[in-house]
């Protein structure tokens, strides 16, 4: 019996950009396979974003329904952003996540602690955007020094600075043993900590929508809590597949190449605008700055075709 953590299954109907195959099935082979492999005993967290939209089609709902509904094991669930209408967390049971929760073995994890005796694990979730007051840092619990203390959020942290708004693991001090999070597609470093020494865990998400994924493999971690309350934590990978296999990388690869030679074209013009007077009609504009950067006649073509259809 286990403590399972995966997140940011993302699932959707509609293939993403790239993608081999049909998406909705990859996943939902993923989800059956994992649901399969797991004992009556084990514990599921998920971190968020469950589904790609609040609202899925019929068909991407059943398919989780399914799966989901012949697990044995129980799973705990954190709302994420993509999981609710307007990024709202009370409006959870308007979407299809709350028909996800409404099965039996399925269950909404809260601040509340959920204490799981047979795993000697205490949990508590907190929801997307519930980061934002860091009131999940400072809560206080009562639990004997065997139990592990969980929590579960969907946040971005990171383990170094990026660009996009995002917590740094060294900036939180938790009350807890042991965090597990979602939302960063990519995962986390192993031995990721917080500024209080206390283990952060992402995965990864188990869903694949952008060919930056394509060299990742989906995964869930497997928690085993030993009876002195110090968790080991093992790889389950969820598919075999990456690469080629996943994604038209050559079409990527070229869309790429193309975007790049769009952005060098702009950085010619804007040399040539700055030097010269240019025309206004779009025509003899595109005529001149071939000319002046001594393009061939079929590079001028090409272009008015694209901009003057």
């Amino acid at each position: 019996m286990s403590l399972y953590h995966v997140t940011d299954w993302h699932f959707r109907l509609k293939n993403p950009h790239y993608r081999k195959g049909d998406y909705l099935c990859s996943l939902s082979e993923k989800l059956c396979g994992f649901a399969d492999d797991l004992e009556e005993e084990d514990v599921v967290v998920c971190t968020g974003d469950l589904f790609d939209h609040p609202v899925v089609s019929s068909e991407t709902l059943r398919t989780v329904v399914a799966a989901l509904s012949r697990c044995r094991a129980d799973w705990y669930f954190v709302i994420g952003q993509h999981d609710v209408l307007g990024h709202s967390v009370d409006a959870w049971h308007k979407c299809s996540v709350g028909v996800v929760l409404a099965l039996p073995n399925c269950h909404l994890l809260t601040d509340e602690p959920r204490r799981i005796d047979h795993l000697n694990v205490s949990l508590r979730g907190y929801h997307w955007g519930e980061a934002d007051t860091k009131g999940w840092q400072s809560a206080n619990w009562f639990e004997s020094d065997n139990v592990l203390r969980v929590v579960a959020i969907h946040e971005s942290i990171t383990a170094a600075e990026q660009v996009f708004g995002t917590t740094l693991a060294g900036t939180l001090n938790v009350d807890a043993d042991l965090i597990l999070c979602g939302d960063i597609h990519t995962g986390l470093p192993a031995g990721t900590l917080t500024g209080n020494q206390v283990r952060i865990l992402n995965p990864g998400s188990a869903g694949r929508k952008s060919v930056d994924d394509a060299w990742r493999k989906p995964k869930a971690y497997r928690i085993d809590v030993s009876s002195t309350g110090r968790p080991t934590v093992n790889d389950h990978y969820l598919t075999d597949q990456f690469g080629e296999d996943v994604f038209r990388l050559k079409e990527s690869a070229g869309d790429k190449q193309e975007s790049s030679d769009r952005a060098e074209w702009v950085a010619d013009i804007q040399s040539v605008s700055d030097a010269d007077e240019l025309p206004t009609d779009p025509e003899k504009l595109i005529d001149t700055v071939c000319e002046e950067l001594g393009k061939p006649p079929e590079v001028a073509t090409s272009l008015k075709g694209r901009v003057l259809g």
